[in-house]
């Protein structure tokens, strides 16, 4: 079975869109020619939406994200 960072990376690349994976390990997403966008992600949680902000800047991505706390309070955050 194929993880859906396979579609996904397929997807992103067939569109020229970045692709951020944090947590597949599936050995197919080695093919840098198939998954031309695909960046794989790790770093301590706690800086990783700060960093993700500043790329997203930088190549003037606009995007919309839905942010979900443990309380189940949920906001959805629109990217100026």
């Amino acid at each position: 079975m194929r993880s859906a960072a396979i579609y996904a990376g397929k997807l992103a690349a067939y569109w020229n869109l970045p692709h951020f994976s944090f947590s597949s390990t599936n050995p197919e997403l080695m093919d840098k020619v198939m998954f031309s966008t695909l960046v794989r992600v790790m770093s301590p949680f706690n800086h990783l939406a700060t960093a993700l902000r500043h790329v997203f800047r930088f190549f003037r991505v606009i995007f919309n994200f839905i942010h979900h706390t443990d309380n189940n309070d949920m906001t959805i955050y629109e990217a100026p």
